[in-house]
C-alpha cells in the first residue's frame, strides 16, 4: 500500500491531539495516539535508528 485511505487511518489511529500554538514559533505540537501502540515518538525512532547505522558502520 503506497497510501493509505480514510478507513485504513480511522483503524489505525485512536485519537489526534493538537495543542495551542507558540505565540513566538507559531508552531503547534501534534500527537498522533495510534491504536494498540500509544502514541509514538518518530524523532526518538529516527535518532536512535541513525545511532544505530552509526554504530555499525564504525565496526564494520
Amino acid at each position: 500500500m503506497k497510501e493509505p485511505d480514510a478507513a485504513v487511518l480511522r483503524e489505525l489511529i485512536d485519537r489526534i491531539e493538537v495543542y495551542h500554538a507558540d505565540k513566538k514559533s507559531k508552531m503547534r505540537k501534534i500527537t498522533i495516539v495510534y491504536n494498540l501502540v500509544g502514541a509514538f515518538d518518530f524523532t526518538r525512532a529516527i535518532q536512535e535508528a541513525c545511532d544505530t547505522t552509526q554504530k555499525q558502520k564504525k565496526t564494520a
